[in-house]
């Protein structure tokens, strides 16, 4: 079964005591925690390598500034 769950087969779960919502957090946890340990397999690897991990401030961004826009009396496009 967890193959399945790691290959996207869903098909043999059933809702629990008929509830399809529990259904879906658990297979929505269960991704959110594979994909949590494939993020840590990657970061050991890159780290084995040689690889530095350095802090980023939450306000950075990779996107340059949008050019400001002006409402100049207030008419829509």
């Amino acid at each position: 079964m967890s193959d399945d769950l790691n290959n996207g087969n869903y098909s043999d779960l059933a809702p629990i005591n008929g509830n399809q919502e529990s259904a879906v957090v658990d297979i929505s946890l269960h991704r959110k925690e594979s994909e949590q340990l494939k993020l840590d397999d990657e970061i050991a690897v890159f780290l084995g390598g040689g690889g530095k991990i350095s802090h980023i401030d939450s306000n950075v961004t990779a996107s340059p500034p949008k050019k400001p826009e002006s409402n100049y009396g207030g008419q829509l496009k």
